[in-house]
C-alpha cells in the first residue's frame, strides 16, 4: 500500500461514527427539530405490562415526552380574564415500542392492551389543560424509533427517533427530525 494515511483516516472516521449517540442538550432528556427549529423536552420510558400474544409477551415501553415551550398560535393567557401567564405544553406519545436494541418502524408498533388507540401522537395542550391540536398518523404511522442503549442497572434508555404526523382538522404536518432521547425507565405497578 503506497499511502497508509488514507487507511488511518478511514479507521479514525469509522471509529468516530461508531461512538454512542451524544445527547444534544444537557438540561433536557429529549431533543429534536420540529419544522427545522430546535425542539427540547423532558421524557420518560414507561415499561408496560406484558400481554398474551407473541408480540405483546416481549418487554415494551411507551415514550412520553413533555415540552413547556410556547408553540405557534399560543395566545399567552388562558382567557382574557386570566391574571397570570400560563404555560402551554406539547406532548409526544409513542406506545408499544419493543425494549431492545434496534430500529422499530412506527407502522409496526402494536397497542396490546388497547388495540384501537393510535400508537403515536403529538398534542398541543392549552393553558387550561385542554387539547388545542392533536397530530396523528394519516393512515399508516410514518417514522421510526431506534433504541441504541438500554441499561437495566441504571434504568436508562437511549435512542433516536423520526416521525411525521398530521392534524386532521387543518392538514398541517408536524415533522420531527434528528430526534434523540436519554430518558429514565419507570415501571408501571399493577395491583
Amino acid at each position: 500500500m503506497k499511502n497508509p494515511g488514507w487507511l488511518l483516516l478511514f479507521l479514525v472516521g469509522t471509529w468516530a461514527c461508531s461512538r454512542p449517540l451524544r445527547h444534544a442538550h444537557p438540561t433536557y432528556t429529549v431533543s429534536s427539530t420540529l419544522a427545522d427549529t430546535a425542539w427540547y423536552g423532558m421524557g420518560e420510558a414507561v415499561k408496560v405490562p406484558k400481554g398474551t400474544d407473541k408480540y405483546c409477551r416481549q418487554e415494551r415501553f411507551d415514550l412520553h415526552v413533555k415540552s413547556d415551550f410556547p408553540y405557534a398560535g399560543y395566545q399567552g393567557r388562558s382567557d382574557k380574564y386570566a391574571s397570570v401567564e400560563c404555560a402551554p405544553a406539547q406532548r409526544i406519545f409513542m406506545q408499544g415500542i419493543p425494549l431492545r436494541k434496534g430500529k422499530h418502524r412506527l407502522s409496526k408498533l402494536k397497542m396490546c392492551n388497547f388495540p384501537t388507540i393510535s400508537t403515536v401522537s403529538f398534542a398541543l395542550i392549552g393553558c387550561s389543560g385542554g387539547l388545542h391540536k392533536q397530530y396523528r398518523p394519516q393512515s399508516t404511522p410514518s417514522g421510526w424509533v431506534r433504541v441504541t442503549r438500554y441499561e437495566a442497572a441504571t434504568r436508562t434508555l437511549e435512542g433516536q427517533f423520526q416521525l411525521s404526523l398530521t392534524d386532521s382538522t387543518d392538514g398541517k404536518t408536524a415533522r420531527f427530525r434528528r430526534g434523540t432521547f436519554r430518558v429514565p425507565v419507570v415501571e408501571v405497578r399493577t395491583p
